[in-house]
């Protein structure tokens, strides 16, 4: 019935492309888990196979190590999309984005015992650790340059290096961080802070699949 109003030009280039290569963060937990078996889940992954659904077409992992490698292999068009990604003017040079599907604050977090940094000029000439790649991470680098980060390849790590006392705080979202927390067994790393970010999350398209694009603003507009 085509309740979408999809074109025929995109419904075309679904029939002939309808199994759909992801770029995913294999550590985004809980906002998006791979399985053992290469299936999403989570708020992305449930996303994904609504989607997937009503556009009759299959999404499947490109099985990329870490963010930084899904990035560089969209870049490459080895994936067609990235189904977690926050907008910034360096990704829009390869990206085109879905309206945003959830809205995340980053906040601080610290050891509890530690210092009070209630904001970001709290840590200027202090120590971070921050996820390589991430928005947040290139946001602080630019507005805040006299903050000092040590880059790590996940959120785990990162959370690691602040209960060691290596580094002063990280900055990242609630759900992310709660749940690495609870499952790293910390007990004494809390929100201390907060900062002016929000990150908008989306589902990216490389610019070559503009029809994907558009079938996959319609699907999550329904």
């Amino acid at each position: 019935n085509n309740k979408l109003g999809l074109t025929s030009e995109e419904r075309s280039w679904l029939a002939k492309n309808n199994v759909i290569k992801v770029a995913a963060d294999p550590a985004f937990y809980p906002i998006e888990m791979i399985d053992s078996e290469g299936d999403f889940s989570g708020i992305s992954g449930d996303y994904l196979n609504k989607i997937g659904e009503i556009l009759n077409i299959q999404f499947e992992w490109i099985e990329n190590k870490n963010w930084s490698e899904g990035l560089e292999k969209i870049k490459l068009k080895e994936a067609h999309i990235v189904s977690t990604v926050s907008p910034t003017e360096t990704r829009e040079e390869f990206l085109n984005f879905s309206d945003s599907y959830m809205t995340v604050s980053q906040v601080i977090f610290a050891k509890e015992s530690g210092d009070i940094n209630g904001n970001l000029d709290s840590l200027i000439g202090k120590k971070i650790a921050q996820v390589t790649d991430f928005a947040i991470t290139d946001r602080i680098k630019n507005d805040y340059p006299n903050i000092e980060m040590i880059e790590v390849g996940s959120a785990k790590e990162a959370l690691r290096l602040v209960e060691n006392g290596t580094v002063d705080a990280h900055i990242s979202s609630i759900p992310l961080t709660s749940y690495n927390i609870a499952a790293e067994g910390l007990t004494n790393i809390v929100v201390v802070g907060d900062t002016p970010y929000m990150s908008s999350l989306t589902i990216g398209t490389h610019k070559d699949f503009p029809l994907l694009t558009s079938a996959i603003q319609k699907a999550l507009l329904s």
